[in-house]
């Protein structure tokens, strides 16, 4: 079981998606970012690891 989660800068988290472990990070970037789209469409800063190279396509298509 893999667990992606998005959290605000206190470390309070805003979002969880689960997965089977097999699953790539980037699969579950949309899903997770979600919830705080929602919650802040005007925008956010979005600080992610070497395991998201190339996903910046999928944030700016949110947004």
């Amino acid at each position: 079981m893999k667990r992606s989660a998005v959290v605000e800068s206190p470390g309070l988290p805003v979002g969880v998606v689960p997965d089977g472990a097999n699953r790539h990070d980037r699969k579950l970037l949309e899903g997770t970012l979600q919830p705080i789209m929602t919650a802040h469409p005007l925008g956010m800063q979005v600080c992610l690891d070497a395991g998201y190279v190339g996903a910046q396509k999928v944030v700016a298509g949110m947004g």
